[in-house]
């Protein structure tokens, strides 16, 4: 085969591709265009919330959101991710729990998505359980025994600084503190809360050992706590509650990137 024919062959060759390429790009781009119908789980966030007030538990952290939108506007949704905000500041109540209802004619997505028809939200509202922030001064209680020599005393008998310290925290959880415990207090101490005496071992969560710079489950008196703070940058814990042999997994913002949590 001649030179001249080769080249005229790469060129036909080349030219068909470029067809090919130009036809495929536009078949794709008509197809873009047109309505599909979408399901997407959005991640929701939660935003102006009065300093006076708590966030403690919120029935679901996404929703799922079924519509139609342009296969373009899709496609990009794919590649930027977006969240659904809920303004906290003026909740209507019902009983103890706020709540959000999602309008489908008036809630609007964000992002690429924002021109999107809307079809249904899942769920339909989201319930919030509030609770007001509250500062208590609370006394400091120890265990500690002073013995003097003879020809020692004081008048004033043993004294602790500080004497008392403030607590700061949901309202319904932070009235029933009446004291500020030594961790080694004994559970037969006069001064130990008789509701935690009705059982050998107590097992707790929603209160993260994190705050307190621990990472594992941690145990003050007969009170264990397993909260190692899965919701937010912690891992999720189990124990053996007869060895105290416990389990962790990786940090949960590790494992499920896409999910917000707590944070």
């Amino acid at each position: 085969m001649s030179e001249k024919k080769k080249r005229n062959r790469n060129s036909n060759l080349r030219v068909f591709l470029t067809i090919l390429l130009v036809v495929a790009s536009i078949s794709i781009m008509i197809k873009l265009n047109r309505n599909f119908s979408f399901t997407v789980k959005i991640p929701l966030t939660f935003q102006n919330l009065s300093e006076d007030y708590i966030l403690k538990k919120s029935s679901t952290t996404s929703v799922k959101v079924t519509g139609k939108a342009s296969g373009y506007d899709y496609f990009k949704y794919r590649f930027f991710s977006q969240a659904f905000p809920i303004d906290l500041s003026n909740l209507p109540k019902d009983g103890k729990e706020s709540y959000y209802v999602f309008n489908k004619e008036s809630d609007a997505l964000k992002g690429s998505l924002s021109g999107s028809e809307i079809i249904a939200f899942e769920p339909d509202t989201v319930f919030f359980l509030l609770d007001r922030n509250y500062d208590k001064r609370v006394p400091v209680v120890s265990n500690f025994d002073i013995s003097y020599s003879p020809g020692y005393g004081s008048f004033q008998g043993m004294q602790i600084t500080p004497d008392s310290i403030t607590v700061r925290g949901p309202e319904s959880e932070v009235d029933t503190i009446t004291v500020a415990l030594d961790k080694r207090l004994s559970t037969e101490d006069p001064a130990y809360p008789k509701r935690l005496q009705h059982h050998k071992e107590i097992y707790i969560g929603h209160t993260p050992v994190t705050r307190i710079n621990e990472v594992n489950p941690t145990k003050m008196a007969n009170v264990w706590n397993v909260d190692t703070g899965a919701a937010f940058k912690g891992c999720l814990s189990i124990i053996d509650v007869d060895t105290k042999q416990f389990w962790q997994s990786d940090p949960l913002y590790k494992l499920y990137p896409e999910e917000q949590g707590r944070n």
